[in-house]
């Protein structure tokens, strides 16, 4: 951890000397090369800013106003901004979902429903890495604003990302089988309505 309190790497290894040893180099590593992009940046190195905000972008020093404004400052181009969009469709998921106060918003729940279809119409969602997003968008979306909408092709598409994250976990059996349940019935209904 820098004394700013920005996190240089995370321990997802094994609890042994020689795993944490590995983690502390990477944790050196990524220091030197803040240390070395902040001198070439403050030099006024447009490159090194540039790598120097991808760099604190993926280890969460920006919230996504700021994420914002330093894009905006830096100039990206359209490339550059294709590659750190995952991660602001991830903070700007996390946020939304953080807007929603209760299990009985259901104004929240369609406002977040109604953004995360957009974000899904314009191809930005979370990446399958950042999972608490992924999840919580994919099931918002699904059962928030697919199925009252009848969307069965956007339900269908939720569904089946969501069951390759997460179809092979035991705990998450009933959770699918009353998902798909719901598909049919949506299919089905779909299906009586043209005929």
């Amino acid at each position: 951890m820098t004394p700013d309190g920005t996190v240089l790497a995370t321990h997802r290894a094994a609890r042994t000397i020689d795993a944490f040893s590995a983690t502390a180099v990477e944790a050196e590593k990524m220091f030197t090369k803040l240390v070395d992009l902040e001198k070439r940046a403050s030099s006024g190195d447009v490159a090194a800013k540039k790598e120097l905000f991808r760099l604190k972008l993926d280890m969460g020093s920006y919230d996504l106003a700021g994420a914002k404004a330093m894009i905006a400052q830096l100039g990206l181009t359209a490339e550059e901004l294709a590659a750190v969009q995952p991660k602001l469709a991830s903070m700007e998921t996390k946020d939304l979902l953080g807007s929603i106060t209760s299990r009985q918003d259901t104004a929240g729940f369609e406002r977040v429903a109604n953004r995360f279809a957009e974000m899904a119409k314009a191809g930005t969602t979370p990446p399958k890495g950042d999972l608490q997003e992924f999840q919580g968008f994919w099931i918002i979306l699904m059962d928030h604003y697919a199925a009252p909408k009848k969307d069965v092709a956007l339900y269908e598409t939720a569904l089946g990302l969501l069951k390759k994250e997460f179809g092979e976990n035991p705990r998450a059996r009933a959770f699918f089988e009353s998902k798909e349940k719901a598909l049919e019935e949506m299919k089905e209904a779909t299906k009586k309505g043209t005929e």
